[in-house]
């Protein structure tokens, strides 16, 4: 759906009322850049960060065929004075704007189990595009973040990946690296099972470099029709991560 979606859905997923540039920026109490010839226009599917030193809106403006077409992000630096603008490919509604780090994430939406990440520098140069959502931000820069699923399919099983900014690389590290995992899919040995995994939780952990996952598992079975049954009982655990190692180290420690 990305670069195709229609108002209605937009709306659906996160309901604004049609407002303009202009509004947001009176709102949040910052100047209108010089540059803003859509600044009356109604715009569509937007968030905004804002902070003491810095403003950030990505938005669409409103189109004759009410699809999202390009998304305009346009950066206040308040210590500065300063606008910085640029514009992408449609990634869905803006569902959030987070700053850490010197970096800009702008996270878009495919689906409830799929969205596109957009990693910015401040001047707002596309660094990476990642395929997933923010679930944890450490201290060093890199981010923990789940991995997008296909929505309609018979199982999902969750994954975790940690992007680095300084080499600007992302690796999967839960469950690990080395599971088949094809965004969401994940096949055991029988032909007929797959893996269910849901992760409840992810957050600091005993020391600075370790994180705690909090993770529900099982194992069902693929029916004829497409559909999934449970084909044993539901485990519920907690996995801690060393993150100070690479690749990150993880162990289960019981529920």
């Amino acid at each position: 759906m990305r670069g195709q979606i229609c108002l209605a859905l937009c709306f659906a997923v996160a309901p604004q009322a049609v407002r303009t540039l202009k509004v947001e920026l009176v709102q949040h109490h910052v100047p209108v850049p010089a540059d803003a010839g859509d600044i009356d226009r109604p715009i569509t599917s937007y968030s905004v960060s804002d902070d003491v030193d810095f403003f950030a809106i990505a938005y669409y403006p409103v189109s004759p065929d009410n699809l999202l077409q390009d998304l305009t992000i346009r950066t206040f630096d308040k210590r500065t004075g300063t606008w910085q603008r640029a514009s992408f490919g449609s990634i869905g509604s803006v569902l959030e704007i987070t700053r850490h780090k010197g970096l800009l994430y702008v996270r878009g939406h495919d689906s409830p189990s799929a969205g596109p990440l957009l990693v910015l520098s401040q001047d707002l140069h596309e660094r990476r595009k990642l395929d997933g959502w923010p679930e944890l931000l450490l201290d060093d820069g890199r981010v923990v973040f789940q991995r997008s699923m296909r929505h309609f399919a018979p199982t999902h099983a969750a994954v975790l990946a940690v992007y680095d900014p300084v080499a600007n690389t992302e690796r999967t590290f839960y469950p690990s690296a080395s599971v088949a995992n094809d965004r969401g899919h994940e096949w055991v040995r029988q032909p007929d099972l797959a893996v269910e995994r849901s992760i409840e939780s992810v957050r600091r952990g005993s020391g600075p470099q370790f994180i705690d996952i909090r993770a529900t598992e099982q194992f069902r079975r693929i029916t004829p029709d497409g559909l999934s049954e449970a084909a044993g009982p539901e485990r519920r655990s907690v996995v801690t991560c060393d993150m100070g190692v690479d690749p990150p180290a993880c162990r289960d420690v019981g529920r």
